[in-house]
């Protein structure tokens, strides 16, 4: 039985990042107090990430690292070769966390690319096999066959689109749930009226807000970007103390889904 995945509050992501400023925004980022690097094979920076974990200084053995299985590699051994080019490309020894991207059921694949996941836990390569986007029908199917249920599901949540049913199933089922999108993925979330007088009450960024919500449903937040200032304050000041009527109005904003449907396809 392996350890059990203890996530931070927040880890620090690297979508739309090439390499040259994953290196130096991941290491960075880790010097200033992040403890969770996100990546994937789709955003084309691994390269860029594992070096910055290294350049970081801090011991590897502290840093979590995460990175996604593309759909176009799901399948059993095509799986394990995707697997080792992450490896490569990363430069490290084990990855922390793999995802399976998303479930692309319409390709039926996803179990037997779960099954190559623990497969590689196995052999300590991956310490922990984790699910982007998948719907709780995906995760029964993985609990019916394998007869675990998948470390982490990290999907699409913020204020107006907060998934209340999947995070209660997950959570239920001891999924840790981690949100990517919190902050809105720069669509004008944190523009909304209710999110800035909330920032102006608890004297914090409308960014922090929404981290502080997620963390009020003990969700771990995915929030990237490229300016240090903000990252830091998303770490260091997203402690709002968001009492049930403000969750409330920040739960009914008026911001729907920013990705593609996790039942029909893959967003990348």
């Amino acid at each position: 039985m392996s350890e059990k995945l203890k996530l931070p509050e927040i880890g620090f992501g690297t979508w739309q990042m090439d390499d040259t400023k994953a290196k130096e925004c991941v290491s960075q980022a880790i010097k200033d107090g992040y403890r969770l690097v996100d990546t994937a094979m789709r955003y084309h920076n691994e390269a860029g990430v594992g070096q910055g974990v290294k350049a970081s200084g801090i011991d590897r053995a502290e840093v979590l690292v995460s990175t996604k299985l593309r759909g176009g590699d799901q399948g059993k051994d095509q799986a394990k070769r995707a697997f080792y080019a992450s490896l490569r490309n990363l430069g490290l020894d084990y990855v922390d966390i793999y995802y399976i991207h998303w479930p692309l059921p319409r390709l039926g694949l996803y179990l037997e690319s779960f099954e190559t996941i623990l497969e590689l836990k196995e052999k300590g390569l991956v310490k922990h096999a984790g699910v982007c986007n998948f719907p709780n029908k995906y995760l029964e199917e993985i609990h019916k066959r394998f007869d675990i249920y998948p470390e982490v599901n990290q999907f699409e949540l913020h204020p107006g689109y907060p998934q209340l049913d999947w995070v209660k199933f997950c959570q239920e089922r001891d999924i840790p749930v981690q949100g990517w999108g919190v902050i809105g993925r720069g669509r004008g979330l944190l523009e909304k009226p209710e999110v800035k007088q909330l920032a102006e009450k608890y004297d914090c960024s409308p960014a922090s807000i929404c981290i502080s919500w997620a963390k009020k449903r003990n969700i771990s937040s995915i929030v990237k970007s490229t300016t240090r200032q903000r990252w830091q304050a998303n770490l260091n000041n997203s402690n709002a103390d968001l009492n049930n009527s403000e969750m409330e109005i920040l739960d009914n904003l008026d911001f729907p889904r920013t990705s593609k449907d996790p039942e029909i396809d893959e967003e990348y």
